[in-house]
C-alpha cells in the first residue's frame, strides 16, 4: 500500500471513531500538528432512575432521578424532564421541571409515561442520560363509603328488620 492510501485510510478510521487521534513523535510532524488526544470524558451516569407509581385521581405522585458525572467529567449535573411514550422516544420537555424530583399532575385518569434526562455542563449537548421510562397510572378515585343496601331480613312475626350499619327497625306490628 502506498504511504498516500494508508494516510487516507487511517484518516478514514480516525474519522469513524474507530480508532483514537492522537499525537505522535518523530517523523515528518511537527509538536503543533493540531492534532490532540482525546479527553475520554464520559456521560453522566443515572444512579437512581424513578419506579412506576399508581396514584388515585387527585392523588400525589413524585418521580426522582438522580446522576453522578462521568468518568474524567469535572462538570455538574442539569436535569431536565421529558413527557414521552411508553418506549421513552419522542419525549417533549416539561417546562421548568429541571430538578431531579418532579411531582406529574394527577388529575386526568389514565397512565402517562415519563423520562428525565441528565447532562453534564462540560457539553450538555453530547454528554447526557436518560433514565428509565416511569409510568404514573392515574386511578379513579374511590368513592370512600359502602354503597350497597342494607340486608333486609324476615322476622318469624311477618315484620322485616332493615339492618342499617347497626341500627334496626321493625316493619310489622303486633
Amino acid at each position: 500500500m502506498k504511504r498516500a492510501s494508508f494516510v487516507l485510510a487511517l484518516v478514514s478510521i480516525v474519522s469513524m471513531g474507530i480508532l483514537p487521534a492522537c499525537k505522535h513523535s518523530g517523523g515528518n510532524s511537527s509538536a503543533d500538528d493540531g492534532i490532540t488526544p482525546p479527553h475520554d470524558v464520559f456521560p453522566p451516569e443515572i444512579t437512581v432512575s424513578p419506579p412506576e407509581q399508581t396514584v388515585e385521581q387527585g392523588g400525589t405522585a413524585r418521580l426522582t432521578a438522580t446522576a453522578q458525572p462521568g468518568e474524567n467529567d469535572s462538570g455538574t449535573i442539569s436535569y431536565q424532564w421529558f413527557k414521552t411514550g411508553r418506549d421513552g422516544k419522542n419525549g417533549t420537555a416539561i417546562p421548568a421541571e429541571t430538578s431531579p424530583s418532579f411531582t406529574p399532575t394527577t388529575s386526568v385518569v389514565g397512565t402517562q409515561y415519563y423520562i428525565c434526562q441528565a447532562a453534564s455542563s462540560t457539553d450538555p449537548e453530547t454528554l447526557t442520560a436518560k433514565s428509565n421510562v416511569a409510568s404514573v397510572t392515574v386511578t379513579k378515585k374511590s368513592s370512600g363509603g359502602d354503597t350497597t343496601e342494607p340486608p333486609v331480613q324476615e322476622t318469624p312475626g311477618g315484620g322485616n328488620i332493615d339492618f342499617d350499619f347497626g341500627t334496626y327497625s321493625t316493619g310489622g306490628s303486633k
